[in-house]
């Protein structure tokens, strides 16, 4: 089984190299691409050279109980580097960002190359320290009486309780928020202008406004950590039994009726409570990894059939459309070329306003207001609503030393799988696997200040709530024992 899995490995490894390679032959005989992208075929070609000198990180780095952060980021990296580009093609080099010179192109392609040799170093080096992974063992969820001692914290129940019932109550009180929120399956899903309008219509510190933020706050923590909490308690009271899948699943469901403007955090969420159910539910982990690999796959095909309606105005072809929705999706060379294009007069007030964005309840507590990176990025490039690279945010502020920061989120991502490994409770457990996945796509997809603002806002509180569990909620007392 060992020899399959290294052979797999060794397969994907090859086919990736390989691909990344053609990308590059294909983009460098297109007489057809435009002139300020003569350097472009670098970007395939020098990941593929990258990829080639890393093999040593694709050892069972598809085990994602205990390498997610691994594989997400070199997933990441290798749609930005080399499918995106492949799409850019094919796509006639459509981009929605189009104030492009051969200047910020070259620019923006030796940013990207030099940022992946840092991150892939960190991968090589770091991936060569051992991890303790413990081995997951079969127990009765039977525990016996008198081994452990109850908790003189209580609390943890009430608490959710407590946030459950003050989410019922906002959703039903608020029309803005109600307003705000939407279904999977609702024509509207992907309209961001909507939800900012409706963000807009309460003032900064109105009471509107004030419950709006208490509730999106609360909501985004409790949507995992009530689901986590139920199945906790089924695996306690009738063990590992296949209705707890039937039932996690039907949670995992619901939270697609709930969507506010950031998508993407419901996949995260239904990728946390699969995980969490991988942990406790040790018996159906086969049937599990299968069905989550299919599920998420039908699921991350409509997300993007319903985002290629949404941006396919204007667009001629499909192509078109996946190309212009890769470099939106996953930053590429179209969104960091154009970072070099911003002109910002006050850094250190830009500086401020990133971080100030980061501190949950900002606008009710402060209610002061500036020009953030973000703003300045859009406002440059004649667009709205976009997201700022992440490696232009750390170039604007340190210049040639931003993949440093890159690579300091990295070693965070790698160090909470750790931590993921061996936590003991489900509160923190919960907690970590969401730090875990925002550390490890926030180089590719999100900026360094989105992952601060949702440390401060989801995890942190997560964290906070697992200290009040005690060792009441402890994966030992299912049955579920590490070595």
């Amino acid at each position: 089984m060992n020899k399959e899995k290294i052979k797999f490995e060794k397969v994907i490894w090859m086919l990736i190299t390989v691909f990344s390679i053609i990308i590059s032959m294909v983009v460098t005989l297109d007489k057809n691409k435009p002139s300020y992208y003569t350097w472009l075929p670098l970007l395939p070609l020098s990941f593929a050279i990258i990829n080639f000198f890393s093999y040593g990180i694709y050892n069972n780095i598809f085990d994602f109980s205990h390498n997610l952060a691994k594989l997400i980021i070199h997933l990441l990296y290798f749609i930005r580097e080399s499918v995106a580009i492949y799409f850019l093609y094919k796509g006639g080099y459509t981009a929605t960002l189009y104030k492009l010179s051969e200047k910020n192109i070259n620019a923006g392609i030796s940013l990207m190359i030099f940022e992946t040799c840092c991150v892939y170093i960190v991968l090589n080096y770091y991936g060569k320290i051992h991890l303790k992974l413990g081995k997951l063992h079969f127990f009765k969820p039977s525990i016996r009486k008198g081994v452990y001692k109850k908790s003189k914290y209580k609390y943890v129940g009430f608490i959710m309780m407590f946030c459950v019932l003050f989410c019922i109550l906002a959703y039903t009180m608020s029309p803005l928020i109600r307003n705000s929120y939407t279904a999977l399956w609702d024509s509207s899903l992907l309209s961001t202008d909507s939800y900012f309008l409706a963000k807009m219509e309460a003032q900064a510190g109105s009471k509107d406004r004030i419950l709006f933020t208490l509730f999106n706050v609360l909501f985004d923590f409790t949507r995992i950590l009530f689901p986590c909490f139920v199945l906790y308690i089924l695996r306690k009271k009738i063990g590992d039994k296949f209705i707890c899948i039937i039932i996690g699943t039907i949670l995992c469901i619901v939270q697609f009726a709930m969507i506010l403007n950031e998508n993407i955090y419901i996949l995260i969420t239904c990728m946390i409570i699969g995980i969490y159910m991988l942990k406790i539910f040790p018996q159906y982990r086969s049937f599990m990894k299968r069905m989550l690999i299919i599920v998420g796959t039908i699921i991350v095909v409509y997300y993007f059939i319903s985002v290629a309606f949404t941006v396919s105005i204007g667009k001629g072809n499909i192509y078109e459309i996946l190309s212009d929705m890769f470099q939106i999706y996953f930053p590429g060379i179209t969104n960091i070329a154009c970072g070099f294009n911003i002109v910002d007069h006050n850094v250190l007030n830009t500086l401020f306003f990133d971080i100030y964005e980061a501190i949950p309840f900002h606008s009710t507590l402060f209610g002061l207001s500036g020009d953030r990176l973000s703003d300045l990025y859009n406002a440059c490039n004649g667009v709205k609503y976009t997201i700022c690279p992440g490696i232009i945010q750390s170039y604007h502020y340190l210049g040639v030393f931003a993949p440093a920061v890159t690579c300091g989120i990295v070693i965070i991502a790698l160090k909470t799988q750790k931590k993921l490994n061996e936590s003991k409770d489900m509160f923190a457990y919960a907690a970590y696997a969401l730090l875990l996945i925002y550390t490890s796509m926030t180089p590719v997809c999100y900026y360094p200040t989105v992952l601060l603002s949702r440390f401060l806002s989801t995890i942190l509180p997560m964290l906070i709530i697992s200290k009040f569990a005690g060792n009441n909620y402890t994966f030992d007392r299912i049955g579920i024992m590490e070595d």
